[in-house]
């Protein structure tokens, strides 16, 4: 259920191992020809509830992807690893097993060559960027530059609404084509309200 970071790697990791798989998408399908650039009409379309979905108290904006690609669609390509720390905690007070650092590093390490992910160049900060690099330096603090998941990016500054050039590797263009390559079955606008377990006979 859902086509972003998590369904469709799992869809396609297990298609490619031979299993039937169904993925379902509560959003449309769109693809680059569908990116116009044409923020107010494609922040409706692609993001869940137009980009107005909110926790119940309304103190929270759940800025999140509803489309094939989930939010990997829509996002800004930062491909960033889950901290030690985080993991350590997961396990300390989640009862979390088999994601300890060491155990991580090979999948993350895996799924950063998947999607091309790579350091973004010096010369490709934007000018914004380059002031906070700048005065990071000048106080003496320490900065890295940040990983995307990006193959040919041009640098359209159109992330949030789809790659019209497809060069931003979202699932879109990696896991859910793999998956379909694999023998997976998509279907898009199809919003799951209940799961139901049965077994087979034979």
């Amino acid at each position: 259920i859902g086509t972003g970071a998590g369904g469709a790697v799992a869809a396609a990791r297990l298609a490619e191992a031979g299993y039937d798989v169904v993925m379902l998408e509560e959003g449309g399908y769109y693809t680059k020809s569908d990116f116009t650039e044409r923020e107010a009409e494609l922040t409706e379309r692609l993001y869940a509830e137009g980009a107005l979905r909110t926790t119940e108290d309304l103190s929270i904006a759940l800025v999140q992807g509803s489309t094939v690609g989930g939010s990997t669609t829509v996002n800004w390509m930062i491909m960033l690893r889950t901290p030690p720390y985080v993991l350590e905690q997961w396990a300390r007070e989640s009862g979390v097993y088999g994601m300890s650092a060491g155990e991580m590093a090979p999948i993350f390490d895996r799924i950063e060559r998947e999607v091309h992910s790579r350091t973004v160049p010096l010369d490709a900060h934007s000018a914004n960027n380059r002031i906070l690099l700048d005065g990071a330096a000048a106080l003496g603090w320490r900065t890295t530059s940040a990983a995307i998941n990006a193959n040919g990016c041009i640098r359209c500054g159109f992330c949030g609404v789809g790659c019209r050039h497809d060069a931003k590797q979202s699932t879109l263009v990696t896991f859910v084509p793999r998956a379909l390559a694999a023998g997976a079955t998509l279907y898009a606008n199809a919003r799951v309200s209940r799961v139901e377990l049965r077994e087979r006979d034979g």
